[in-house]
């Protein structure tokens, strides 16, 4: 089992391998990237901005986190990502310790097995958004309530409430939302428990205010109702309720995101739950996943990634479950492979531009079927199987695909920065919208890598009137001084975007 462990730990190092040598993808990195931008030219810890106007879309934790390894001397996009890496290696660590210590070693690695094979996991763990962070600390203090029944430590109550309040400074009210809503269900259901949580609740919402006050405080007394009206009531009721056009999508939503997240672990889901043990630790972890999952399934609007806090409670019961059954469950592993390593071979001719790296990633999935298949005929239990059946699939996409699709979409962005900051002059960005085009976003990334603030225009005489650099797409801003009658000069271009050089003084 050692042996296992320090493989398994390796994969993991390796899964998260590489995290820094890609750049930004818009819109959500590049978004939050430029809002620390503006951030810190300002000399700002409290109040994110882009454009010039509070950007309260989500809480400051992950600013303050990228801010300090910046302020430690961790450079660019490493300092952005690592606070997520972090919170991902942690989030695993808690799952191996509590199983271990539980149900023992097969279900600590089966437990860090199941993370450390979902994809939606791994991605986000590696991407410059407050998912990661939520996720570690949420399930942080969800597990150290536990910790406080079982030992009836009322030490560990207030360390368990002092961890969600450091979850809502990574993502707003959710995270006490979805704990009062587990607790107050797994009370109702476990009567023969309510004595193991008395007290040390008032001590714990006061250590809750006072690291939730540490941010909410400052920026309620600067920014007033204004804060309020838009964190509160748009980003957070708003998006619950379906207020966000963009974001909508049916009940049924996270049903295929969770499968595929998981799998091929997800497979197994109807056999734990028909075979879980009538214990409380159990009925506290599903009261947990159920309450996620359906809570995010209801909201009105939906992204993959909003069910990531999911993945620790059902870890843990397939852990547990295979540590207790040992099962081998023949082939299933190896099939899941098989028919992802299929799919992407003969879809990848239909891909354009993605062609060769969807061919690679199948084929990198058929030689993962092959290893499970390997895998069971030397016995070897179904967790086993599963993660060498992911190991080549997983890594070729971490450390190959992702920086290739990186560079296909986000390659020009970048190094037309680098340009434009070595130039030196003022910069804008003129109609950089998709403008109804879908797939196309504003790439607000850009102004991360110049390290300034950079206006944005969308009128032609706006553009026009300064002397300087801007950047644009799909030939607008070239055919709207065309019709001006000003001179401009074409500096770079590729794909659909093109930085110019503006002179501001009509043709003679």
């Amino acid at each position: 089992m050692k042996t296992r462990t320090l493989l398994l730990a390796i994969f993991g190092l390796a899964a998260f391998w590489g995290f820094w040598s890609y750049g930004l993808f818009d819109l959500d990195e590049g978004i939050y990237a430029a809002a620390l931008t503006e951030m810190r030219l300002r000399g700002d810890w409290f109040v994110p901005t882009y454009g010039g106007a509070p950007f309260f879309e989500k809480p400051i934790l992950q600013y303050w986190a990228a801010n300090l390894f910046l302020w430690m001397g961790v450079k660019g996009e490493a300092a952005l990502r690592l606070g997520s890496v972090l919170a991902a290696i942690g989030t695993v660590v808690l799952l191996f310790r509590f199983a271990q210590r539980r149900w023992g070693d097969r279900a600590a690695w089966t437990s860090a097995a199941v993370l450390l094979t979902s994809p939606l996991f791994l991605g986000v763990g590696r991407m410059f958004m407050p998912d990661a962070l939520l996720c570690f600390f949420l399930t942080a203090s969800l597990l150290s309530l536990w910790r406080s029944v079982e030992e009836r430590s009322v030490t560990w109550r207030v360390v368990s409430l002092a961890l969600l309040g450091v979850a809502t400074l990574a993502k707003g009210p959710m995270a006490p939302g979805v704990f009062l809503i587990i607790v107050s269900l797994f009370l109702w259901r476990e009567r023969d428990v309510r004595s193991a949580l008395r007290g040390g609740w008032i001590a714990g919402a006061l250590a809750f205010v006072l690291v939730v006050g540490a941010w909410y405080g400052p920026v309620l007394l600067r920014e007033g109702t204004d804060f309020f009206r838009e964190f509160v009531i748009r980003q957070n009721i708003g998006r619950l309720l379906g207020q966000d056009a963009a974001h909508r999508a049916g009940f049924w939503f996270y049903i295929p995101i969770l499968i595929v997240a998981m799998a091929p672990f997800s497979w197994l889901l109807p056999w734990v739950y028909r075979s879980r043990p009538d214990d409380p630790l159990t009925r506290f972890l599903w009261i947990w996943a159920t309450v996620i999952f359906v809570l995010f399934s209801v909201a009105g609007s939906k992204l993959p990634h909003y069910i990531l806090p999911v993945l620790p409670p059902l870890a843990l019961l397939v852990g547990r479950w295979q540590s207790e059954s040992q099962a081998r469950v023949p082939h299933l592993a190896a099939a899941w492979f098989l028919l992802v390593g299929l799919g992407l071979v003969l879809g990848a001719g239909s891909a354009d531009r993605f062609e060769r790296v969807l061919l690679e990633l199948g084929f990198a999935a058929l030689v993962g079927a092959v290893l499970a298949i390997l895998a069971w005929t030397q016995t070897a239990d179904f967790s086993t199987q599963s993660w060498l059946g992911a190991v080549p699939f997983l890594l070729f996409a971490l450390l190959g695909g992702v920086p290739s699709y990186w560079e296909t979409t986000h390659g020009p962005v970048k190094r037309m920065a680098a340009l434009a900051k070595s130039a030196g002059e003022p910069i804008s960005f003129y109609r950089m919208s998709g403008m109804g085009k879908p797939g196309v976003v504003s790439h607000p990334s850009f102004q991360w890598y110049v390290g300034r603030e950079v206006a944005s225009y969308d009128w032609p005489d706006e553009a026009l009137s300064h002397d300087g650099l801007v950047l644009s797409r799909l030939q607008r801003f070239s055919l709207a001084a065309a019709g001006a009658g000003q001179r401009v000069t074409l500096l770079s271009s590729e794909g659909d975007l093109q930085l110019y050089r503006v002179v501001a003084s009509p043709l003679q």
